[in-house]
């Protein structure tokens, strides 16, 4: 609560994931349980992505492996319902919506 998105996401995507990025893009957020909770997830797209060290793999939020995936492909996944986490599928349709208005900025590269 209070640390600016772009800080929590760049330190999170790091932890996590041992990836940086240089871009930060808020695609939106959403209320993930219902909106009389105050649990807010917040989409940020990372560009410009590299990777830097070895994945954290601690704790609950442990990511056990990255795996790249072209984005016609996820889009292609996401049309078959072959996600099943509600915020994974919220977060995936707020990228594709935002993909038109982010075409300066968003280059596939997977």
């Amino acid at each position: 609560p209070g640390e600016d998105l772009a800080v929590a996401a760049r330190r999170e995507l790091e932890e996590e994931t041992g990836l940086q990025a240089k871009r930060f893009i808020t695609l939106g957020n959403f209320f993930p349980f219902s909106p009389r909770q105050t649990s807010v997830s917040n989409i940020i797209l990372a560009t410009e992505v590299k990777e830097t060290k070895e994945i954290h793999r601690g704790g609950d939020e442990s990511i056990l492996r990255l795996r790249k995936i072209h984005v016609k492909r996820v889009e292609k996944m996401l049309q078959e319902n072959q996600f099943k986490c509600g915020e994974t599928i919220a977060a995936l349709c707020l990228f594709f919506l935002s993909k038109k208005i982010l075409h300066k900025h968003y280059k596939p590269s997977l």
